[in-house]
């Protein structure tokens, strides 16, 4: 066994008519074993058997926020571990890391910022993707150490959202009103730390690349019940 410089990897001695067992083909640095040039399952005769390699293939790793948005792309040739464009933050929020390793890549590939909620930290906030045809899905939650209870607020919706539909989430009761939603939620059971309360669907006007949203808290209380501070966070969406 030969590697594909000619240099002797292997000699073995095969009962006539039985198979001989390669060795382990060497690693290259910018090529990958292939395979070995001549078959060796049934050895008759005297032979020489050489590796054949192959150029790596370059992939490419996108890396996209939690809303969808891209953050960036990287090259990375096969096998090879990629770093990451830049290091994403998120209010109230500290970066976990990616969904995807970003060693030994075999494939084009794309890896999702992950999040954890900071300790300590209530927040409501807008959570949202991009659809492919442009529809953009948000969803305002309420998440932090306390048991929700109650929201009474109202979301102005930006004139570049069109087509706009709402729908209350964990039984809230919400509103279209003009060019606001109005949002009521009231529980006195099953409350979470973390509670979905209205999604919005709605396309943006042409050429629109970010839209801000405003919410007004009226009232929010913890199951206690008790007025709680809570902080607002992704009220300006990226939607490119």
């Amino acid at each position: 066994f030969l590697d594909e410089n000619g240099a002797t990897l292997k000699t073995e001695t095969v009962i006539h008519g039985h198979a001989a067992t390669a060795p382990t083909a060497p690693l290259r640095a910018d090529t990958i074993f292939k395979e070995w040039d001549t078959a060796f399952d049934q050895v008759t005769d005297n032979l020489t058997v050489r590796a054949v390699y192959r150029e790596k293939e370059t992939y490419t790793v996108t890396f996209k926020d939690y809303t969808g948005v891209t953050l960036g792309t990287a090259q990375v040739k096969e096998t090879g571990t990629v770093q990451a464009p830049v290091t994403p933050a998120r209010r109230g929020h500290t970066f976990a890391g990616w969904s995807g390793s970003l060693s030994n890549i075999t494939a084009s590939k794309t890896v999702t910022a992950k999040y954890n909620l900071t300790s300590g930290t209530n927040l409501i906030d807008y959570d949202y993707a991009v659809k492919a045809d442009g529809t953009v899905e948000m969803t305002l939650s309420v998440k932090g150490n306390v048991s929700f209870a109650v929201l009474q607020a109202s979301l102005a919706i930006p004139a570049g959202a069109t087509d706009v539909t709402a729908e209350g989430l964990s039984g809230a009761i919400v509103n279209l009103q003009g060019d606001a939603c109005r949002i009521s939620y009231f529980t006195v059971t099953n409350t979470t730390k973390a509670t979905n309360v209205l999604k919005l669907t709605f396309k943006p006007a042409s050429g629109q690349s970010t839209l801000d949203f405003a919410l007004t808290v009226e009232k929010m209380t913890d199951a206690a019940p008790a007025a709680v501070e809570y902080t607002v966070i992704g009220d300006t969406l990226k939607l490119k």
